[in-house]
């Protein structure tokens, strides 16, 4: 008999090693594609919140440079002959345009982040919203605000909102993507509400 384990024993233990290499290429393998799909992922995330950013920085001038010009656009529609339907008309395009290019940058730096970074631009889509519609109410005859009275308040909180936003995600895009991370931590996750 002990013959007999002296021969098979070291096949055993063949067997066993060469099981435990293989789990372990595999747990490699496993764990390089991970990183490399955090690293990937990080990179998108990067370009979405610099493109977020840049959004509502070019959201924030534009609004400043249309409140600037307000009573020249005025004047110039009434001498120009278009009335103030054609200066309402205008306003209306701008503010439109102002935020067609501030909501797409959010919502795709919405779809890539973790809940941090999208409860972040929720706030921020609601302070330049809330921007919007204050520059928009200015149109109204009976909610004008002709001195601008709510202006300092009104772009104070988008550009808070978007402070807040930068500091979110350079803290997300801090952290390193790395192996051996449970589910649902690490640079691919995206937390339970």
């Amino acid at each position: 008999m002990n013959q007999l384990w002296l021969s098979v024993l070291p096949a055993v233990a063949a067997g066993v090693f060469g099981i435990a290499g293989t789990l372990a290429g595999r747990r490699q393998t496993t764990d390089e594609a991970a990183v490399e799909h955090g690293q990937w992922l990080r990179g998108q995330r990067q370009t979405a919140y610099l493109d977020a950013l840049d959004a509502m920085d070019v959201a924030l001038l534009d609004f400043a440079v249309l409140k600037k010009e307000w009573i020249h656009l005025f004047e110039n529609s009434l001498t120009g002959g278009q009335g103030e339907e054609g200066f309402q008309e205008h306003i209306v395009d701008r503010l439109d345009g102002i935020w067609r290019a501030v909501d797409k940058p959010l919502e795709r730096a919405r779809l890539l982040g973790p809940i941090d970074v999208d409860e972040a631009l929720q706030v921020a889509s609601a302070a330049y919203e809330g921007m919007l519609r204050y520059v928009a109410g200015q149109l109204a005859e009976t909610v004008q605000d002709r001195e601008w009275t709510r202006w300092e308040d009104v772009h104070n909180e988008a550009w808070e909102a978007r402070a807040r936003v930068m500091v979110v995600c350079q803290k997300e895009l801090q952290e390193q993507p790395r192996p051996g991370r449970r589910a649902g931590h690490g640079f691919w996750r995206r937390p339970a509400r």
